[in-house]
Formats: structure tokens, C-alpha cells, sequence
């Protein structure tokens, strides 16, 4: 009985003798694991306050469980929905994107309605409606949608959050083709040059950037003062969408611009709150503003890279030069721009229509063949009285030819095949 009374209450996880949660800790959890949470924490070394902190934020997809915590690990496996391991893929793979700010935006709209639905109960059945509603609105925003479900199933598969199959693969998209919209030569460049000069100069050379260096939006919201090499106009970017720096020449309209800008912090198109550079909402309501003005209101921001590579294209540029400066991964990228070149299909059309029109075997063409003498291949022109100096040729006599002599037996030292 003294061993009994002299043993630690607390040292079995299933010891009758727990201590009581304090009042007003960890009303939030679920019971099964609000009676656990005393014993676990005095475990963990921590106090219980410290461990109900840790469980919330494990429960609510803010954060995976420790290492060792097979316990929590498995409760959260059976019991998280689709809205934690949302919130689990934006901690840990968003945030580890250039600028994440449009895979965000499709999560916000159309992942609500599967929020609370855990991940085995989501089918390929409601996957392919879900689709479908959402392509109502938006085919392109639909189909971006449903690859970022797909990717949110395979990081719970890789995390081993999941272990059934994605839902999200395999099912039937809408056929999307490549955008070709870019501002047209003549009054359309020159109504959105007007449009635009009417801004700030802030304004002005962001979007003078986006145009004459074909850079993405996110790059030129992202550029550094450090970055830029004005002396030698230079922009030098540590990070773009295809994960390898990139260094592109800034043309003198753009350098001279730079140049005039205050250098109020680290961004050259710094936000109002000066420790960060513009939001893309915030470039999206200035450049909405100057396309409406322009009477451009179906050209986006990403449609002015597109009019750099088009009209250089449409010059004759070669196509490996163009994907240099777009920073092209391969040059199939760039190869649907190609089709804007159209001088080599005008010289290759022209000069067939030619050729089948006078074809060589025409009675023409054969006529004017018979009227034209041979030249002489001595050296003596058709138009010459007599033939030429020292081309005179003298007849060779013909030498017998001597019969072939053909001998009925083989000889002797043939082997015959077999």
C-alpha cells in the first residue's frame, strides 16, 4: 500500500489519477483530446497552457505535429477536413512562391463550399460538378482552380495526411487555347501611350517596364533599387517564375525614367506602408484605370509582354532571341509567336504561285528552250563566222573492239556454292 501511495499518479498516460484541466484552458478542443491534454503536456516538459496553444494550432492546419507526437498525428489524419490541409499547403508550399497572390485569390472563391468536407469524402463525382459550377462563371479560373485541388492532394499524400487516390486527377477539363491578345501597331499603341502618359511618373514607368522589357508583372512589383545597374542599364533579377535568374537590358526610355524616381526604400514601386513593394490589386485598379481611358478594356497587364514579343516577332526577330528575353524555359514557349512572322510564309507563297503558274514543262517555256542555240563547250559562240582559235578537233580513228572469249567449263579452281 506505501508503494501505492508513494507512486507518481501521473507517470502512466492511463493512470486513473489525472489532474484536472484549469478552467477556462482548452475549451475548445474536442473531449477526446481535452482529457489527454494534462498528461501529454507534463510529457512534453511544458505547461498545460502551452500544450492546449500547441494542440489549437496542430487542429486548426497552422502547423504539423512534433516529430514524436504519433498521437496527435494520427488524430489529425482521421479527423482533419479539407480546410485545414488548405491552410497546411498555404504555410507550407505558397509561401514558398515568387508571388502566390493568384493561387490564393482562386482559393478564397471557389474552395469554401469543400471546406468542410474531410479529404476521403471528397469523390471524382463532386470534383467534376464542383468543375463544372465554377466554369459557369469562369473556364480558365475553373480549370486553375482544379489544379490547385489536385496539387492540395498530392501534398496531403506526400505529408501522409491522405492515402487514398486524388479526386482531383483524371477528370475531363474544357479545352483552353493560348491567348493572343496584344496592343495592335497604329491608333492602339498610340491611344494607350496617350492613356498612359496622362499618369504619374511612378505609373508611367512601371508599366513602360512591363512594355518595352516584356518582364512579368510580378517582376517589375518586385524590383529592387539593388537590383538595377543603371550606369551600364542593367536589370539583373535574383528570382523569376522559372527559378533562374535573369538579367535583361533596360532600353534608354526606361533607364532615364528610373533614374527621375525618389528612392523612398528598397522597392522601386514601394507600397504606402514603405516595407514592401504595390500588391497586384494595386496595379490591376491603375492599369483598369488606363485601358478603360484607352477604350482597351479587353488588354490586361500581361498582355503588354505578349505586345513586346508580337511586334518583335512581326520585325523578323529571331526566335531564340525572343525567348531570352521573355527568360523562355525551352523555345517551344516562344514558338506561338512564330505565326506573326509572316515574311517567310509571303516569300515561300509568292515564289510557289510562280513556279506553278510557268511551269518548266510548258510549250512556252519549251518553244523559247528550241530558239535558244547550246553554247559551245570549246569556247566558240553561236554568233562566231568560224570556229574558234585552237579548238579545232581532229577525229580519233575507232580501234577493234577484240571478241570476249567465253569458255563452256568452269575452271578448275572454282568452288561451286553448296
Amino acid at each position: 500500500m506505501s508503494n501505492e501511495k508513494n507512486r507518481d499518479p501521473f507517470l502512466s498516460l492511463v493512470s486513473p489519477h489525472r489532474q484536472p484541466m484549469p478552467p477556462g484552458v482548452g475549451d475548445e478542443l474536442p473531449p477526446v483530446i481535452r482529457e489527454e491534454v494534462p498528461a501529454r503536456a507534463r510529457l512534453a516538459g511544458v505547461t498545460v497552457e502551452e500544450y492546449c496553444a500547441y494542440v489549437s494550432e496542430c487542429l486548426e492546419g497552422l502547423r504539423f505535429p512534433d516529430i514524436g507526437d504519433t498521437w496527435l498525428r494520427g488524430y489529425c489524419r482521421s479527423h482533419f477536413t479539407l480546410r485545414q490541409v488548405v491552410e497546411l499547403y498555404q504555410r507550407y508550399h505558397l509561401t514558398t512562391l515568387k508571388d502566390p497572390s493568384s493561387a490564393l485569390c482562386k482559393i478564397r472563391k471557389y474552395f469554401k463550399s469543400l471546406y468542410p468536407m474531410k479529404l476521403g469524402d471528397v469523390t471524382r463525382q463532386g470534383v467534376t460538378q464542383w468543375y463544372f459550377e465554377n466554369a459557369k462563371a469562369s473556364r480558365i479560373q475553373a480549370t486553375g482552380s482544379l489544379k490547385i485541388l489536385r496539387a492540395v492532394y498530392n501534398k496531403a499524400i506526400a505529408w501522409e495526411l491522405y492515402e487514398g487516390s486524388n479526386p482531383a486527377s483524371g477528370i475531363k477539363k474544357f479545352r483552353q487555347f493560348s491567348r493572343t491578345r496584344f496592343i495592335q501597331p497604329g491608333e492602339e499603341m498610340q491611344r494607350a501611350l496617350e492613356s498612359l502618359l496622362m499618369e504619374p511618373d511612378q505609373i508611367q514607368a512601371f508599366f513602360l517596364l512591363c512594355l518595352l522589357c516584356a518582364c512579368r508583372s510580378g517582376e517589375a512589383r518586385s524590383m529592387k533599387w539593388a537590383d538595377l545597374d543603371l550606369t551600364k542599364s542593367l536589370w539583373h533579377k535574383p528570382m523569376t517564375k522559372t527559378g533562374i535568374p535573369h538579367s535583361v537590358p533596360l532600353p534608354d526610355e526606361i533607364t532615364g525614367r528610373l533614374k527621375a524616381l525618389p528612392r523612398d526604400g528598397a522597392y522601386v514601386f514601394g507600397s504606402a506602408r514603405g516595407h514592401s513593394y504595390w500588391p497586384a490589386t494595386t496595379a490591376h485598379l491603375y492599369w483598369r484605370r488606363i485601358r478603360t481611358r484607352a477604350s482597351l478594356k479587353d488588354v490586361t497587364i500581361h498582355d503588354l509582354r505578349r505586345t513586346w514579343a508580337s511586334w518583335a516577332a512581326m520585325d523578323g526577330e529571331n526566335l531564340s532571341v525572343i525567348a531570352k528575353v521573355l527568360n523562355h524555359s525551352n523555345l517551344q514557349q516562344t514558338q506561338v509567336y512564330a505565326r506573326l512572322n509572316a515574311a517567310p510564309m509571303y516569300k515561300a507563297i509568292n515564289k510557289q504561285a510562280e513556279a506553278m503558274m510557268r511551269p518548266k514543262g510548258s510549250a512556252e517555256e519549251a518553244t523559247a528552250q528550241h530558239a535558244t542555240p547550246l553554247p559551245d563547250p570549246f569556247g566558240q559562240r553561236p554568233d562566231d563566222d568560224g570556229p574558234a582559235l585552237g579548238c579545232s578537233v581532229m577525229p580519233r580513228p575507232k580501234q577493234p573492239v577484240p571478241p570476249v572469249k567465253v569458255s563452256a567449263s568452269p575452271p578448275s579452281n572454282m568452288e561451286w556454292p553448296g
